[in-house]
């Protein structure tokens, strides 16, 4: 099951490969889009998944890394 889109970005330092952006789910994964760093009106696409190391979306990017959440229980 993926997740609908959330219309914000996250509010956090560059990710690093040390250092990864976390990403939250309540979900095993979750879709990510990253500004293309030459135009920003295109974002390219990728999903992080639970338990796999940071990854980037684009070379030169930041990393990101999936922090799973407990489930609340609610249904979408």
């Amino acid at each position: 099951m993926l997740t609908v889109l959330v219309r914000h970005g996250l509010d956090a330092p560059f990710g690093t490969e040390t250092n990864p952006v976390e990403v939250t789910s309540e979900f095993s994964e979750r879709i990510v889009g990253v500004a293309d760093p030459d135009d920003d009106s295109l974002v390219w696409w990728g999903t992080v998944e639970e338990g796999q190391p940071p990854k980037q979306i684009i070379e030169g990017g930041e990393f990101f890394v999936l922090k799973r959440l407990p489930s609340s229980g609610g249904h979408h």
